[in-house]
């Protein structure tokens, strides 16, 4: 059964109003309009009732969705909440996906621009890129899978437009559990 909650000023609003409601096993969509949107979004703990959340930017243009998290995470799911991200255009922030404590955040089709770090994963948390994304910053590193955590990005196309000479696309230092294959979906 299809329900409008009707519309949220921020991103972190529409997730603390579904975190409010049992989702009763359905899964639930937060569509964020055109627009340009600051500050973290988070989830934390399993959704109540089950279902997985999705947040859906604009699948054609993407880039018409802009999510400033300048000093903070853009995305972060933790203590077993699960989470999906995409069609959304990351333009600051410390991490733009960041996943820990059992977290499990799942993304695709996003641009991830002048962020500190690109996408982490720690603490038995979980990420995982299930579409072809576009890196446009300036980033320290870009996958930081460190210390339990699991990073999974196969058959998705990763372009990486302008990232520096001398950076790091990933660091597997304190992880082993990063998985990447380079062949096209």
């Amino acid at each position: 059964t299809a329900t409008t909650l009707g519309p949220c000023a921020t991103i972190q609003g529409a997730l603390n109003k579904r975190g409010a409601i049992d989702g009763s096993t359905y899964a639930t969509t937060i569509q964020v309009a055109d627009g340009a949107y600051t500050g973290r979004s988070f989830c934390s703990g399993p959704w109540v009732g089950g279902g997985g959340v999705t947040i859906q930017g604009n699948s054609a243009t993407p880039t018409n969705v802009t999510v400033n998290a300048t000093g903070v995470n853009a995305f972060e799911s933790y203590d077993g909440c699960a989470l999906t991200v995409k069609d959304l255009n990351i333009t600051a922030g410390v991490f733009a996906i960041y996943a820990y404590r059992s977290g499990t955040l799942n993304f695709g089709n996003l641009v991830i621009g002048a962020v500190t770090q690109g996408v982490r994963a720690q603490d038995q948390g979980a990420v995982t890129c299930d579409s072809n994304y576009t890196v446009n910053g300036n980033q320290v590193v870009h996958w930081a899978p460190t210390t339990g955590g699991t990073m999974r990005c196969c058959r998705i196309r990763f372009r990486a437009a302008g990232f520096p000479r001398g950076r790091q696309c990933h660091r597997l230092r304190q992880s082993p559990h990063l998985q990447v294959d380079q062949r096209q979906a």
